[in-house]
């Protein structure tokens, strides 16, 4: 993947890149610092595809889009993958909005989720809109928009979906309110991408998933913040037989 950049006002950058051999143009408000973050995500290194060339997923759902980074970099492995966004700030919305207005089969939804629905304090991150949280923490200002909130089970039933292929969750602190609320529904999602945001947290979900998941992918560069990747046990053992099978030499 050739990977360039260039600022096109004073608060948002573009970043021209091409991936899955289809030229990309990425839009976000521009944050000091945030520019290797976005660029990780859309080079794959937070949400890597699941046993590419053998699994082909349907269906995505993200929470926490931000500008769709995330959406953006999987949707150009799988174009007719339909997709459901959920991001609650105004302004990372308006930059979703851009950043996949040429892509099909994908709706998005300015609304939060958590494990109620309602109304909340969106409290701004100190650096950039990526730190965004209903749960105020060291990283956020006194600075806050409310939003709209939906109850995740409420919002995925919505959706008529009885099966979703592929789960983002990236909410700053909600991950676990958003996974227990959907409990029932966990047997019916293959893959789950999550980033953790305390140590805390990653052995909670991990305790939590362990009974239908098995661990696909880690990424962390410091303590109490990384991403992971999760692949339902069945998929794992269909997917793993399918790739054994490939370098399976006849005697």
């Amino acid at each position: 993947m050739n990977t360039s950049s260039t600022q096109t006002t004073d608060t948002i950058e573009t970043i021209e890149t091409t991936i899955a051999g289809k030229p990309v143009s990425f839009v976000f408000t521009s944050a000091a610092g945030l520019r290797p973050f976005v660029k990780a995500v859309l080079e794959g290194e937070d949400y890597p595809l699941v046993y590419p060339g053998i699994y082909r997923p349907e269906r995505l759902v993200d929470i926490g889009a931000h500008a769709g980074a995330a959406t953006v970099y999987l949707k150009a492995h799988y174009p007719e993958m339909q997709v459901a966004c959920f991001e609650p700030c105004k302004d990372s919305f308006a930059n979703l909005g851009v950043n996949t207005r040429e892509l099909e089969h994908v709706k998005l939804h300015n609304r939060a989720l958590a494990d109620e629905t309602g109304h909340a304090q969106l409290f701004s991150g100190q650096y950039s809109s990526m730190q965004h949280s209903l749960k105020p923490n060291a990283e956020n200002t006194d600075e806050f928009e409310w939003v709209s909130v939906l109850g995740a089970e409420e919002a995925l039933e919505a959706l008529g979906w009885d099966h979703i292929s592929l789960l983002k969750i990236d909410t700053e602190g909600c991950e676990i309110e958003i996974l227990t609320a959907i409990a029932d529904r966990l047997p019916q999602i293959d893959v789950i991408y999550l980033e953790y945001h305390s140590e805390g947290d990653r052995l909670a979900l991990d305790a939590l998933l362990a009974p239908h998941f098995v661990l696909y992918a880690a990424r962390a560069h410091e303590p109490h913040r990384g991403t992971n990747t999760y692949v339902r046990r069945e998929v794992f053992e269909t997917c793993s037989k399918a790739l054994q099978a490939l370098y399976v030499h006849p005697k």
